[in-house]
């Protein structure tokens, strides 16, 4: 079984940073924004890392593996395009799979937010390490008018089963809850969300599910007539799921 540890940078992009640790002890790191943080979050634990995985071209996600990677001495996983930037890599591509130990997680490619950005599904769908492509209650900006292509990936993220368990890159979802209640002011359950996650810290806050995205989502729910209504108000285009999206993520991007 897999341990997810993570920690909370307070930096200001508000990243989370995480290892998944074996019953050994033994650390995958991914996407390391302050290579000294990773460093001492990994001796504070007694974890062995063995190996750093690279969503996706962002600073913020790969700042720190090159001098993570040379303080263990392991490998770096990354993008084809992207070995160059790092002293020891190997590439992937869209199909391909990588392991940690006995867990094997297939690659996705899934541009959008950036043109390298891939994911990360676990065979059996109990982890999804996925970048900036979704977050809690939010999805990541879209970069170069990339709307359908977002849009087809949160289509298929929508296919994943609801308990797969995803490692949320960003903590914004007080801002995304709030974007969330103005689409849908009467729903009482994204209410009672928002109150519980206020009281907590950022290191705190859970990780959730697929499932949690479909119920309460608003980019996983763009055929929601309350949502659609929201659009419509905004005398933004809604005669299609992709139009609905396209105006959702516009509209976020200036909330």
């Amino acid at each position: 079984m897999l341990t997810i540890k993570r920690f909370y940078l307070h930096n200001r992009l508000r990243n989370y940073n995480y290892c998944l640790v074996d019953e050994h002890n033994q650390a995958l790191i991914i996407d390391p924004t302050d290579a000294d943080l990773s460093i001492r979050f990994c001796l504070e634990h007694n974890l062995t890392p063995t190996q750093i995985w690279i969503t996706h071209e962002d600073l913020d996600h790969y700042l720190g593996a090159n001098q993570t990677s040379q303080h263990f001495n392991i490998p770096i996983h990354c993008p084809f395009k992207m070995t160059s930037l790092f002293h020891q890599a190997t590439g992937y591509k869209q199909g391909d799979f990588l392991e940690f130990n006995e867990f094997r997680f297939n690659i996705k490619h899934v541009p959008g937010h950036t043109p390298l950005h891939h994911v990360f599904l676990e065979q059996d769908q109990r982890w999804l390490i996925c970048g900036d492509i979704v977050f809690n209650y939010g999805m990541g900006k879209v970069r170069q008018d990339q709307y359908s292509t977002m849009f087809d990936a949160i289509l298929w993220l929508k296919n994943i089963k609801d308990d797969c368990v995803f490692l949320n890159a960003h903590d914004y979802d007080l801002d995304n809850l709030f974007f969330a209640k103005t689409l849908q002011p009467n729903n009482i359950e994204l209410e009672q969300l928002s109150n519980n996650i206020k009281q907590l810290a950022e290191i705190d806050r859970p990780l959730t599910t697929i499932g949690q995205q479909k119920q309460f989502n608003p980019f996983f729910n763009t055929a929601h007539s309350a949502i659609i209504a929201a659009v419509s108000q905004q005398s933004l285009p809604s005669n299609s799921e992709l139009d609905v999206f396209t105006s959702l993520r516009k509209w976020r991007d200036t909330f």
